[in-house]
């Protein structure tokens, strides 16, 4: 399925990022801009895992890989990542 369909959203034609910020609990929502934040500006990819509330207010576990790519500067040109949800 497509991340839409797994997050159970519609897709807006916003980021995709965004989308799953809006979604995070608010206890992690800080934890997860500055890891995106730092990763893009060092270049660097993260891994974590982040709690969201889907559409019908039921909590999920979200696991999130996300790398970039850099210029020959080594400045970040654009990111992508892996979203999964954790399944019990």
């Amino acid at each position: 399925p497509n991340i839409y369909t797994l997050l159970n959203v519609e897709n807006t034609g916003a980021d995709v990022f965004d989308t799953v910020v809006e979604m995070l609990i608010p206890d992690d929502r800080g934890r997860f801009n500055d890891l995106r934040d730092t990763a893009i500006t060092a270049g660097d990819g993260f891994d974590g895992s982040f709690r969201i509330k889907r559409p019908d207010h039921a909590e999920a576990e979200l696991s999130v890989s996300m790398q970039t790519t850099t210029d020959q500067q080594g400045n970040t040109t654009d990111y992508f990542g892996v979203l999964k949800i954790v399944e019990d």
